[in-house]
C-alpha cells in the first residue's frame, strides 16, 4: 500500500467521522503504512480516547482504546488487551447480544461493503452512542468498567 492510498483512507475517515473532529476534539495523530504489506493504520486521538482504523486488503477494522494505550497493529501488548472492536462496543453500550445467525448475517453484509461504505455505516452507527463511548473509554471510567467490557465481549 502506498502513502497515497493511505492518504485517501485518511480523507475518507475525516469525511465520515467529521463530527468527531469538529465536535469532540479528535485529530489525526498518526498514520502508518506497514512495509511489505497492504496495510494502513490511522489513529484518531482526543483527550478522552483513541480510535484506530486499519485498512488491510480493502477491509476496514475500527477499534477503540483509552488514551494511554500503546499504538500499534495488535490489540494486545504484553498480554494485556488495549484495543476493542468498535462493533462489539456498540453491542456493549446497547447491552445487545446477537444470535449466531444475526452475527453471521451482519458479518456477511459488512464483508460485502467497500471500505468507504463500511466507514459510512460505522460513522452512522457511532453517532448516537458517541458520548457513551467517550465516557466508557475515559481512563478512570475504563479502569472500573474494563472487566465488565471484557466479559461482555468474551475477551
Amino acid at each position: 500500500m502506498s502513502a497515497d492510498d493511505c492518504a485517501g483512507f485518511v480523507r475518507e475517515i475525516q469525511e465520515h467521522f467529521a463530527y468527531l473532529l469538529t465536535d469532540h476534539g479528535f485529530e489525526v495523530a498518526d498514520t502508518r503504512v506497514a512495509q511489505k504489506s497492504e496495510q494502513c493504520l490511522v489513529l484518531l486521538k482526543s483527550n478522552r480516547c483513541l480510535l484506530r482504523f486499519i485498512l488491510s486488503l480493502g477491509r476496514v477494522e475500527i477499534s477503540v482504546a483509552v488514551v494511554s494505550a500503546p499504538v500499534g497493529w495488535e490489540d494486545k501488548s504484553g498480554g494485556v488487551r488495549y484495543w476493542f472492536d468498535l462493533l462489539g462496543i456498540f453491542n456493549y453500550l446497547a447491552n445487545r447480544t446477537r444470535s449466531e445467525e444475526e452475527n453471521r448475517q451482519l458479518g456477511e453484509r459488512l464483508w460485502k461493503m467497500s471500505s468507504d461504505a463500511y466507514l459510512e455505516y460505522m460513522a452512522r452507527e457511532l453517532f448516537p452512542v458517541r458520548n457513551q463511548m467517550l465516557d466508557a473509554f475515559d481512563e478512570k471510567a475504563f479502569a472500573v468498567r474494563r472487566a465488565e467490557i471484557e466479559a461482555f465481549l468474551g475477551a
